[in-house]
């Protein structure tokens, strides 16, 4: 015997190594994708249908708006919405009407405005709010407001100054027109908001 076969008839001797088995050159084997490639591709698609209704619904409620005679306009620092019986304003830049007290050196940080037209809206009354922000103590600012209502004849109903922060409310005769100012300070910084409406 030589090696593993009988070099006269060629019989296994039954000590051959078995070879290793030769790679296959057929088809490859498929990879399979892991379940959080499949939860993440559900979790976007879900976030695209969302974002799609979303468009739909704004697109379907800008238009039934447009057809019941509602705009949307830009205005300087926001927008508005005019409707037929009156018009909205947001924004940062907004006109106060002529009776509002100003606090000296105050520019509003926010403002929003409603104005009415026709008899549908208490006869082209307004209303409104804006913010504005100042160095000067609550104290100061409420007193200043306390006294220019006073200066208007308007009947301060409630008036609670207190260092830090507090409240005037003010309104005349007949409640044609109302203030209402509440101030709170903080380390040198006062916000102000300030509420008002005229019938």
């Amino acid at each position: 015997m030589t090696g593993g076969f009988c070099t006269k008839c060629g019989a296994s001797s039954g000590a051959a190594q078995a070879q290793a088995p030769m790679p296959s050159a057929g088809v490859p084997v498929a990879r399979r994708t892991s379940p959080i490639v499949w939860v993440l591709v559900v979790i976007l698609g879900l976030f695209v249908l969302c974002g799609l209704g979303a468009a739909g619904v704004g697109f379907l409620v800008l238009h039934r708006a447009r057809q019941a005679g509602v705009s949307f306009d830009r205005t300087r620092g926001g927008f508005a919405i005019t409707g037929r019986n009156g018009k909205v304003e947001f924004g940062t830049v907004g006109k106060l009407p002529s009776w509002i007290p100003s606090y000296p050196g105050s520019k509003p940080a926010f403002a929003v405005r409603a104005q009415g037209q026709g008899s549908d809206w208490h006869n082209g009354g307004e209303g409104g709010e804006f913010t504005f922000t100042t160095p000067d103590a609550a104290s100061q600012v409420l007193a200043f407001y306390e006294q220019k209502c006073k200066d208007m004849a308007m009947n301060v109903n409630i008036s609670t100054p207190d260092g830090e922060s507090g409240t005037v409310v003010a309104a005349d005769e007949g409640d044609q027109r109302s203030l209402t100012i509440v101030a709170t300070g903080r380390l040198g910084h006062t916000t102000v908001i300030v509420t008002y409406g005229r019938k």
